[in-house]
């Protein structure tokens, strides 16, 4: 664990203890659409590669948690709901989970009755070339891959304003 990871630890623990697990504490905060979002190239738990290439026109939200984390888990269901509603749009979720071991994450998702593509960070490399901070955090990408909104903490992916917003997004090549 790097010395990042561990301050990261004690962020996300204390803001789990403080906040009530389900109520939302994030809001979609508009970048202005002109940040290019960093490279990524990580395997999913079949093994795969994945790279922001392989999402070119959807719209995408890219989101970093973990298993330990009380605020990561209290968004997951909703994120699954999201998922769900909008299989048949070009829209992807990006479940990145940051420095856990293979057998914890399979078996969180296993518990969590997961069906989205999750992505491994094994080293926190990736989340730290996003620019985390604290877990969970997410960003939302247009279909140019540029980056038009960014989370920290939980959000209710499946809201009103969630969803107004991704269909904004979606309408938009």
């Amino acid at each position: 664990m790097t010395h990042i990871t561990k301050g990261l630890t004690v962020i996300v623990c204390i803001t789990g203890i403080l906040l009530p697990a389900q109520v939302p504490a994030a809001e979609l905060l508009d970048t202005t659409g002109d940040a290019t979002a960093p490279p990524l190239d990580l395997v999913d738990l079949h093994g795969r590669q994945h790279s922001l290439d392989d999402y070119a026109g959807k719209v995408l939200l890219v989101n970093f948690w973990a298993s330990w984390c009380t605020p990561c888990i209290t968004e997951m269901p909703g994120m699954q709901r999201l998922s769900e509603t909008l299989e048949d749009q070009p829209f992807e979720i990006l479940a990145i989970n940051v420095s856990e071991s293979e057998n914890r994450v399979r078996e969180f998702i296993k518990r969590m009755n997961l069906n989205m593509t999750i992505l491994l960070d094994h080293n926190g490399n990736t989340f730290e070339a996003w620019q985390g901070k604290v877990l969970p955090a997410s960003l939302l990408l247009d279909r140019t891959g540029r980056i038009r909104y960014q989370i920290i903490g939980p959000l209710e992916w499946d809201s009103d304003e969630a969803g107004t917003i991704i269909e904004e997004l979606l309408k938009h090549h």
